[in-house]
């Protein structure tokens, strides 16, 4: 498991544990809109939710919406790692409750 602060965050938005900088809560906004502060879990499926309770959202599909055709979303029956990406803004949801999210 990781830090709460191994990525110096301040959003007060913690993932799996981890506090999410700026960027990456700016990546996850651009297919969920606003993060409230709290603490989520998300899946290497991208299923997510709030820590302790079942999953709301499926990130992979509000991916594909949110981008219209130019979304691509993808999961691997190998490693278990699923990712999303609509050009500007990406994620890959590792097995492990990692998150490593990219945006231009």
């Amino acid at each position: 498991p990781l830090r709460q602060n191994a990525s110096n965050g301040t959003t007060q938005v913690v993932v799996n544990g981890r506090e999410l900088p700026d960027a990456d809560v700016m990546a996850l906004q651009q297919i969920t809109g606003p993060i409230v502060p709290g603490r989520y879990f998300i899946t290497a499926q991208g299923l997510a939710g709030y820590e302790g309770e079942p999953a709301q959202w499926n990130l992979a599909a509000m991916a594909q919406a949110a981008g219209g055709g130019g979304s691509n979303s993808w999961q691997s029956r190998i490693t278990g790692a699923s990712g999303f990406s609509d050009g500007t803004t990406g994620a890959v949801f590792l097995p492990n409750g990692g998150i490593v999210s990219t945006s231009r």
